[in-house]
């Protein structure tokens, strides 16, 4: 796309489907999870995305039997195409691969304060 502002652009209407809004919320961070395809379901660890309390919404952009773990409550989140889960991001999670696509694709956005 070339320019931030591009790229920041385009995801003008991603963020008000996710119900973010911009007025009193800032961007930590929006990135794409590309996890190539395994054969057996691969768990990337339990972490936080910051050390402070931000909120995060993580959408599933395909359907496949990967999946997000939360610690607390004790859940796991399957990946379902245009669902969303909306966490703070200091709560322990973890993501997986998949093995019935050829990649697990998520959208993530880390914004505003609790």
């Amino acid at each position: 796309m070339g320019t931030e502002q591009s790229f920041y652009d385009f995801m003008l209407p991603i963020y008000a489907k996710l119900n973010i809004e911009l007025v009193n919320n800032t961007i930590e961070r929006t990135r794409v999870n590309n996890y190539p395809r395994t054969d057996k379901l691969m768990e990337h660890g339990l972490h936080r995305d910051h050390d402070y309390h931000v909120k995060t919404t993580l959408l599933f952009l395909n359907t496949c039997d990967g999946y997000t773990y939360f610690k607390e409550p004790d859940q796991k989140v399957y990946s379902v195409a245009n669902t969303a889960v909306h966490f703070d991001s200091f709560f322990m999670h973890q993501s997986t691969t998949a093995t019935n696509v050829n990649r697990r694709l998520t959208l993530q956005v880390n914004y505003g304060a609790f």
